[in-house]
């Protein structure tokens, strides 16, 4: 991006400018919500061990009495 910023002509500037700009505040809307998407992908990824051990338990309860989760 510097070498954009240094060799660009006048003219050019304004015009330029208003998309750089648009493009860093999409960059933080994008990092913002990839953070929102990391922690709902580890509350789906906790939630499916749960319900994986609560699958395994609820067979080995069915299958024997006496079983130990």
């Amino acid at each position: 991006m510097t070498l954009l910023v240094v060799f660009k002509p006048q003219w050019v500037s304004s015009f330029q400018d208003k998309y750089y700009l648009q493009g860093l505040r999409f960059t933080v809307y994008g990092l913002r919500f990839t953070v929102y998407g990391l922690r709902f992908t580890v509350y789906g990824l906790r939630f499916t061990v749960y319900g994986f051990i609560l699958i395994q338990t609820h067979d080995c309860q069915r299958i024997t009495d006496n079983c130990q989760p």
